[in-house]
């Protein structure tokens, strides 16, 4: 299976430095499928404008996927997905209104676009398998508006931050939401304990597994702490 790396330099025409922006992100957004309960996949724009290659894909360990196949590699011709024709010029989150039938399956799917210094990469469609599906609880809906605030970080160029990694493979197990209102902390599954750490000037504290944390512009007045459920892969 090819790598970011390998698509961009085969198939797109981003910077040199960009596959390393795009392989922080890949390695820390296993926690975004968990808290989403979504698959989800990279695509990068064809150098010749034709369509888009697949990147990336990561399926959560918190829910069934919606994709069967491995899209890693994969071509999509312009005009053959709406949703992904739209997103590369209009820079927005968006989700389809109606749900994608996918061999029996519904799913519904969202584009987030990841941009970096003002400029557009590549879009995430974030797509989530509806089979079955029943009313959140209140600590699914916790999980649920922090991947939302991740991937708003994503749009806006703040998320992944440019930290110093040892380890590659090591993906986000806490992240922390902070507001003037209340900390919201969230653990995803199979969660390792790791000391904390803080860069500066981007607004975003770090711990040393990944995790993004914004940063408050006071002190919070109530905190809250969100565990969420062991499961098994």
């Amino acid at each position: 299976m090819p790598s970011v790396k390998d698509v961009v330099k085969g198939h797109t025409e981003l910077d040199d430095d960009d596959p390393a922006w795009l392989q922080l992100l890949v390695a820390d957004w296993q926690i975004i499928a968990d808290l989403s309960f979504a698959d989800l996949v990279l695509w990068l724009p064809d150098r010749e404008g034709h369509g888009y290659w697949g990147g990336a894909q990561m399926r959560p360990t918190t829910a069934p996927t919606a994709f069967v196949d491995d899209l890693v590699g994969s071509f999509v011709p312009e005009g053959r997905r709406a949703l992904l024709d739209s997103a590369f010029p209009e820079r927005r989150i968006a989700r389809e209104g109606d749900p994608e039938w996918r061999d029996d399956v519904p799913v519904r799917v969202e584009t987030i676009p990841v941009m970096r210094e003002g400029r557009l990469l590549g879009v995430i469609a974030r797509s989530t398998n509806l089979l079955g599906i029943r009313p959140p609880s209140r600590l699914e809906l916790s999980y649920l508006q922090t991947a939302s605030d991740l991937t708003r970080m994503i749009s806006l160029g703040r998320f992944p931050q440019p930290v110093e990694r040892r380890d590659w493979s090591a993906s986000p197990r806490v992240v922390v939401m902070v507001s003037s209102a209340r900390t919201r902390r969230v653990s995803s599954p199979m969660r390792v304990p790791t000391p904390s750490r803080r860069t500066a000037g981007s607004g975003c504290s770090v711990t040393s597994s990944g995790s993004a944390t914004p940063r408050s512009r006071r002190s919070s007045s109530r905190h809250r702490q969100v565990r969420s459920p062991r499961v098994s892969p």
